[in-house]
């Protein structure tokens, strides 16, 4: 019994002294200065990112009609396929994304997760088969899917 007391009083303590390193006293100038620096390296960057995987949804399109559906030799529904498998992807990686965004160190997670996208993002034109491409898509949908809620986090 003396132990958990002890060891309650030592979290309490551990507790309090958190609380004192945590509590911050800024100015409203500093926090405009600290707000302004956020706004010119951080959004860019966040721009730039979204822009990048909206281009990549887009030269799905493009690519169509320079050959992708030949060089894979897509027949039917195939190419469809191809576009909507991304959105599964997205679909089964949301919730694990949403969790490991809150649990992981958010930075260093979305750094990873973008890293990761645009490594899959260059698998794309290994492929030479509509399973292979299919692999990709879903891969592509599932990285993807860390970046909205890690950007709504940081803005």
């Amino acid at each position: 019994m003396a132990e958990t007391e002890k060891s309650d009083q030592n979290h309490q303590c551990s507790d309090i002294q958190v609380a004192e390193l945590v509590e911050l006293q800024t100015t409203p100038e500093e926090n405009a200065k600290l707000l302004r620096k956020i706004d010119l390296t951080l959004m860019p960057v966040m721009c730039a990112c979204y822009m990048l995987q909206l281009l990549d949804k887009l030269t799905l399109n493009f690519s169509s009609q320079l050959g992708l559906t030949q060089d894979l030799n897509l027949h039917g529904s195939q190419y469809s396929w191809t576009s909507s498998i991304f959105y599964f992807g997205y679909l089964v990686w949301t919730w694990p994304s949403s969790w490991l965004v809150v649990r992981l160190p958010l930075g260093k997670y979305l750094a990873g997760t973008v890293l990761v996208w645009g490594i899959i993002l260059m698998f794309h034109g290994a492929c030479n088969n509509f399973g292979g491409f299919m692999a990709v898509r879903f891969l592509l949908g599932a990285a993807e899917a860390a970046v909205a809620p890690g950007f709504a986090l940081i803005a």
